[in-house]
């Protein structure tokens, strides 16, 4: 259902797809998100599907509110005002609110709503299925509910069955005791329960000990036993570890995804949504957060524990895929929540040379090697999401992210070397955090303009099933509640049934009111950074016997003759190393004492123009070398800039 990617098959019901026919059990996925490009202009489409204006607006869900719940003019016009104009303050944050001709085009698609579900309901006839099922992530939850409702009007024997990250946990009680025509709520992974549920159901056999499956009490007396669910509780729990009962445990048993729903249903569309990609998926849980949950982190709420396929079953399935709908698109986005560490000396360079023009995305931890680096482009992978998060390693402490500033710059002088685009966010705000640390940050950026920009600086979310949430108290945190959103799309649930299925809920902290003028200077330097970066460089030259430095990071460039000294010293930190172990090198190899060598890593980097990066005992070279910055605008005259001369950029 919208609102959602219009790029890529849904992995989940794919697979379950498979699993059915395997069961010989025929089933269909119907993307109705393709069919919503009919009704909603593509960009617009694209801004609601990343979750603008804020996914704690929740503006997607209100394109549905009245479809799903009834009409209640007060509660859209409160909406339009606290939420969406930020007079709540739930949702007022640094002045960052949706234009009105922002809210106009909301306002403007709302109206088309019930049109897009009658359509919906239209589009085939319903009637032919034992079980209709939808898979609810992101905001897709009233879209989902609206549907769910025609269809049990119009055929009351249909087993109305949900799934997906909005129903796991708690959540999944208070929606089938609360959403009217839902019956059945899987939990977590369903690769298991769910074939054996329609099977049972097909069969008209007693559906017995299936786990991972909350029934509403109209559907228990089908039931001999159904699994336990949480009990209602007035006050809002929030439990580390909600484990699933019967999650998957080799990977390798899965069958190969079945997409022909997906592109079957994209014929013809070609030209108003997404260029497709395939999904493709080699480990589920995160490795990291098993060891050290990142403290903001709510993925993985119920399948934490890391799981892989192994090198040749990926490779088998890339294969596959490619083999089946190359022809259409060879893009993969990987679903994994973080890149199996082994498959960067097993599974990828396989991948070198296999399958021309395939390319990957894939999501990783930033403490990769230059090695590593090496290996993904190798292989294909032109897209990285490498969860930098911060450039200052006590916030990154905070977050517990196992990783420092100045490896994050490091990566970030290898994706232009290596010519991988990093997606990335800077996350302020969060508990505990001393006021100095944005500002410092705001110092170090005009240095970095000639690398990968993030996308923005973000206030952090306390999301469902992050440590923030299970455990407030130890984070500093108090009041922690549902975002003021969520009562005025829910306006039906009690406040502890919200607390229940809300996944972003705000929280009060000793440094909260002080955030957005301490991030401000931040947030304006982040601007700049993103505005000039395509034709920003810093590169170090060697004209003969002699190096050089151009530079134009700061909207006039520079072509400097550096000392022998400096020259050394950029090349010997072109990759991060110890001061004493730089100082020791150099001073061994040149006539220079080790002092001179000292005395010029602090020159360079803390002079007016700053060449070098230190953290600690730790030093980075800023500079990339010669030709490998590829983002910088090949129209700049550099070539007839003579030394020590400089000019205007346009």
């Amino acid at each position: 259902m919208p609102v959602s990617s219009t790029g890529y098959p849904n992995l989940g019901l794919s697979l379950l797809k498979s699993q059915l026919t395997d069961r010989g059990i025929a089933s269909k996925v119907f993307y109705f998100n393709l069919m919503y490009a009919d009704f909603c202009d593509l960009e617009l489409n694209r801004e609601l599907s990343n979750g603008a204006p804020r996914p704690t607006d929740l503006a997607s869900e209100w394109l549905f509110r009245e479809i799903a719940w009834g009409a209640n003019s007060d509660l859209d016009l409160r909406y339009l005002n606290e939420v969406l104009r930020g007079h709540n303050l739930d949702h007022t944050s640094n002045g960052v609110r949706p234009t009105e001709g922002f809210i106009e085009k909301l306002v403007s698609l709302r109206m088309h709503s019930d049109k897009f579900i009658h359509r919906c309901l239209d589009s085939c006839d319903w009637g032919q299925f034992r079980i209709v099922g939808f898979s609810s992530v992101f905001q897709q939850q009233l879209a989902s509910v609206a549907l769910a409702k025609l269809i049990k009007k119009k055929w009351p024997n249909i087993v109305i069955v949900f799934g997906g990250a909005n129903v796991d946990g708690p959540a999944a009680e208070t929606v089938v005791n609360h959403f009217g025509p839902v019956d059945v709520v899987f939990r977590g992974e369903a690769d298991i329960a769910f074939p054996r549920f329609v099977q049972a159901l097909l069969d008209d056999r007693p559906i017995a000990q299936i786990d991972g499956m909350v029934v509403s009490n109209s559907f228990g007396k089908l039931l001999r036993r159904s699994s336990s669910a949480e009990s209602s509780q007035s006050v809002v729990q929030f439990h580390k570890s909600n484990e699933q009962v019967n999650p998957l445990i080799t990977l390798n048993d899965l069958p190969y995804p079945d997409f022909e729903d997906f592109f079957e249903q994209r014929l013809g569309r070609e030209q108003i949504i997404e260029s497709p990609s395939l999904v493709f998926e080699g480990s589920r849980g995160c490795w990291w957060g098993a060891k050290s949950h990142c403290t903001f982190c709510g993925l993985n709420a119920t399948t934490m524990t890391f799981r892989q396929k192994t090198s040749e079953r990926a490779l088998a399935e890339v294969d596959f895929l490619i083999s089946r709908y190359g022809g259409i698109t060879k893009a993969f986005v990987t679903s994994d929540n973080i890149l199996p560490i082994n498959y960067l000396r097993t599974f990828l360079p396989k991948l070198v040379g296999r399958h021309k023009g395939a390319t990957f995305f894939y999501e990783i931890k930033a403490n990769l090697t230059r090695l590593d680096v090496a290996v993904l482009s190798a292989a294909g992978v032109d897209t990285i999401q490498p969860g930098i998060e911060s450039l200052h390693s006590s916030l990154l402490t905070i977050m517990k992210k196992g990783v420092s500033g100045i490896q994050n710059v490091q990566l970030l002088k290898w994706c232009i070397e290596y010519d991988i685009r990093p997606l990335w966010n800077i996350l302020v705000g969060f508990p505990g955090a001393n006021e100095c640390v944005y500002s410092e940050m705001a110092s170090l950026v005009p240095a970095l303009s000639h690398l990968p920009p993030p996308n923005g600086v973000a206030d952090v979310r306390f999301d469902r099933f992050s440590p923030y949430t299970y455990n407030p108290t130890a984070h500093g945190l108090s009041n922690l509640r549902p975002y003021h959103s969520y009562s005025l799309i829910y306006p039906h649930l009690p406040q502890d049934e919200l607390g229940k299925i809300a996944y972003y809920y705000v929280g009060d902290f000793n440094e909260k009111d002080s955030i957005p003028r301490n991030t401000q200077k931040l947030r304006q330097e982040v601007s700049k950074w993103k505005a000039i970066h395509k034709t920003a460089s810093l590169r170090l030259l060697e004209i003969g016997s002699e190096g050089h430095v151009f530079d134009n990071r700061w909207g006039q460039a520079t072509l400097h003759k550096v000392s022998d000294i400096d020259c050394a010293i950029l090349k010997e930190t072109n990759d991060i190393r110890s001061i004493s172990s730089v100082v020791q090198k150099i001073s061994q190899l040149t006539s220079y004492d080790g002092e001179s060598v000292h005395q010029a890593i602090l020159r360079m980097a803390y002079g007016q123009n700053q060449l070098i990066l230190i953290e600690g005992n730790r030093v980075l070279a800023l500079t990339l070398f010669n030709d490998s910055d590829s983002s910088r605008d090949e129209s700049e005259p550099d070539k007839q800039l003579s030394v020590g001369e400089s000019f205007e950029l346009p």
